[in-house]
């Protein structure tokens, strides 16, 4: 009986320790299982902290990027339409040299001066030159057409020269300067009186000329002038010449002591 009783004791020991070392295991089992989610936990969240500033900075790029693209785009419309506009402008100036330049030729029709001014310039267009001044379109057409009545004949003497300017002040789209020479005959036996003539033109944006100016030469107006436009008055000038000249000497005598010098030892 004390050998059964023994051997008993060490089955239920036995047993006993089976089942306490069975439940160490699993309890060691749960714990690594709950250390491994709670690194993997750490783990996706460590990585959730760094992708969201990446995400962040590269969602920023990319607003940062848009205002840049819109801007850029509206850049290149403006000047496309600028262009586009320049090009407009320039063929009107164009077209308006060569319809003004027809208001200066005694063959231009009565109809054809109508068609000039009041298909060129403006309504309120402004008109001067060294004699008169005139506003609005029926004033201009009216002094052209008088100029038709008092002439025998007056046209252009070629070539003529253009400048063009685009842009200027608010509201004006290009300047246009004609440089010619216009011949007048008051009567078919009168002499013929040659004008050295600059036309200042005024373009607005829609293509109307806003302002029409002649300037005339005073040397081309004296030089018309018998035997003072051909003698006396370059006479004037070489004297005059030489009386400015002189009295620049007397000013700056240094200045001029310092030429004759150079030119001495040229």
């Amino acid at each position: 009986r004390g050998s059964a009783r023994g051997i008993t004791m060490e089955a239920l020991l036995g047993q006993h320790q089976g089942l306490h070392g069975e439940r160490v295991k699993r309890t060691l089992f749960e714990q690594n299982q709950n250390l491994s989610k709670g690194m993997e936990s750490q783990g996706e969240s460590r990585k959730s902290h760094l992708v969201s500033p990446v995400e962040s900075q590269t969602s920023k790029g990319f607003s940062s990027r848009r205002p840049s693209s819109t801007t850029s785009t509206a850049t290149k419309e403006t000047s496309a339409s600028a262009a586009s506009q320049a090009r407009m402008l320039a063929s009107e100036a164009k077209s308006i040299e060569v319809a003004v330049l027809r208001l200066y030729d005694s063959s231009t029709t009565v109809d054809e001066i109508d068609e000039t001014i009041f298909g060129n310039h403006d309504e309120v267009c402004t008109f001067e030159n060294p004699l008169v001044k005139l506003c609005g379109v029926c004033e201009i057409r009216s002094l052209f057409q008088l100029m038709k009545k008092i002439f025998w004949s007056f046209n252009i003497i070629r070539p003529v020269k253009v400048g063009l300017w685009l842009g200027g002040k608010d509201g004006e789209g290009a300047k246009l300067l004609l440089d010619f020479k216009v011949e007048y005959q008051v009567l078919p036996l009168t002499p013929k009186v040659v004008i050295h003539q600059f036309t200042h033109l005024t373009i607005s944006l829609e293509g109307r000329v806003v302002e029409h100016k002649d300037d005339w030469s005073v040397g081309s107006l004296i030089e018309n002038i018998p035997f003072v436009g051909t003698f006396l008055y370059p006479l004037k000038q070489r004297c005059l010449g030489l009386i400015s000249s002189s009295l620049g000497g007397v000013i700056q005598p240094r200045a001029s002591f310092i030429y004759k010098l150079l030119l001495q030892e040229g």
